[in-house]
């Protein structure tokens, strides 16, 4: 069962590797035919408009015999160009030796403001309430992240963050051993760090 997961998660993570590699040129295209943002950089495009965009993890601890699998799409409007909103929906698996599967759900709808932007960097806070649900366990966070936007061309942004700041109450999809019960804090470890791909549509 292990293998199989195995094998089909790196189907997908060949995949998204392809895309990755596929950036650049993507970039080049739109600088090409005209569709580049202006001097004043690449988030100068319209004020209102959907980001789409998201990531995908895999991890596989042999001394454990656990594996993580999730993938965690999201969505957001621009209601100006610094200040969006949005929602992001996660879905993680967890197994030990391919058995004992457990499914945890996670929704965050957030609210992300952008500032210090250094073409083609931008920094941002996202602050959100996420309610997770799995293991027969129900849990809620509400926090603030702080983030950095890597805009690689108008259409395709790379999108990271680090770290979080808020309460949590049983949840399920924290960065480290303890940090998901009862409690506040501040917390940076290297599991908080998140990078995805968003398209500014």
């Amino acid at each position: 069962m292990t293998n199989q997961i195995i094998r089909q998660w790196s189907i997908a993570l060949v995949a998204v590797l392809s895309l990755a590699t596929s950036l650049p040129a993507l970039a080049q295209y739109h600088t090409t035919a005209g569709q580049s943002a202006p001097a004043s950089g690449n988030y100068d495009g319209g004020s209102r408009r959907f980001v789409v965009g998201g990531s995908l993890s895999f991890w596989h601890n042999e001394d454990a015999k656990r594996t993580s699998v999730s993938l965690s799409p999201d969505v957001m409007y621009l209601i100006s160009n610094q200040l969006g909103i949005g929602a992001n929906f996660s879905l993680q698996n967890k197994s030990k030796d391919g058995e004992n599967s457990t499914t945890y759900f996670l929704l965050r709808p957030f609210l992300r403001y952008h500032f210090g932007e250094v073409n083609p960097l931008r920094f941002f806070i996202e602050g959100g309430l996420g309610v997770s649900s799995g293991g027969g366990k129900t849990g809620f966070e509400i926090g603030v992240r702080p983030g950095l936007d890597l805009a690689l061309s108008r259409l395709v942004h790379l999108n990271m963050t680090y770290g979080f700041l808020g309460y949590r109450n049983k949840f399920a999809f924290s960065e480290a051993e303890g940090t998901g019960s009862t409690g506040f804090g501040l917390a940076f470890t290297p599991a908080s760090l998140s990078i995805g791909i968003e398209f500014h549509l």
